[in-house]
């Protein structure tokens, strides 16, 4: 097993964060806080999508090509994904079926270097109804 490389930072006292450790330096206490480093082999997207494009679509033509392209701008950067249309399909039913309101639709996937989403899943996710206050 190997190990990984372990620092411990020292902080301010009033470091806003939390931290575990502590030492007396000269009468001054230091908090130390735990860094790690490592590395990742996918970085994972889960974006809330706007429901009105899929809403405006009413229901998706069975003569449709099987793959559906969509583009998501988010905070000034737009991402791409390829999906199947199945998917955009079952969103656009659970749409009509509860209302805009009462969806959100979820695009799931691995974010690439080139700003796209590959492994690309969208779902639908229909909001808990408030409970009935009995009066």
């Amino acid at each position: 097993m190997t190990s990984l490389p372990v620092t411990l930072i020292p902080q301010p006292y009033n470091c806003p964060y939390s931290l575990r450790q502590s030492r007396r330096l000269s009468g001054r206490v230091i908090k130390m806080a735990l860094k790690l480093a490592t590395t990742a082999r996918k970085l994972k997207v889960t974006m809330v999508i706007d429901a009105a494009p899929f809403a405006a679509l009413r229901a998706v033509p069975d003569n449709a090509p099987s793959r559906t392209d969509i583009t998501v701008t988010v905070g000034g950067r737009t991402v791409f994904a390829d999906l199947a249309t199945r998917s955009v399909r079952k969103v656009v039913k659970t749409l009509a079926d509860h209302g805009a309101d009462n969806v959100i639709p979820i695009l799931q996937g691995v974010l690439t270097s080139n700003d796209r989403i590959e492994e690309a899943g969208l779902a639908a996710q229909v909001k808990a109804a408030e409970p009935q206050s009995a009066a």
